[in-house]
């Protein structure tokens, strides 16, 4: 039986033996590539590499669309949580400013009390 390459990348147009490789699984003929390259793919932890029979791609194409779904879910939840944190980055940054600010303004009048105390004279 015919063998095929099941091959998706951990980040979108992610290049390796010549090829960008899409997020999505894609299939290609296994004489597509040499032994070493298949090698190097397989080997390649930026890439999910599959070996499979032709036959049994097609049984599992249901599999790849549920696959590219929750691939796709992984992406946006990946994407909300640097947006957060981008946004949790401004909010600390921002806070620490009028930390310091009211600690000036702390040291300020600190310094102003200070200065308006009478100093004691000496009795004469």
């Amino acid at each position: 039986m015919k063998k095929i390459l099941r091959i998706s990348a951990k980040r979108e147009g992610y290049r390796r033996c010549g090829v960008a490789h899409a997020g999505a699984a894609t299939e290609h003929a296994i004489d597509a590539f040499n032994e070493k390259q298949i090698e190097i793919l397989k080997a390649d932890p930026m890439l999910i590499v599959q070996e499979l029979d032709a036959g049994a791609a097609a049984d599992t194409a249901g599999a790849k669309t549920e696959t590219d779904k929750l691939l796709a879910e992984a992406k946006a939840d990946r994407a909300r949580a640097a947006e957060e944190l981008k946004q949790a980055e401004a909010d600390r940054k921002k806070a620490a400013g009028e930390l310091a600010a009211a600690e000036q303004v702390r040291k300020e009048a600190e310094a102003a009390g200070k200065d308006a105390k009478p100093k004691a004279g000496k009795k004469g």
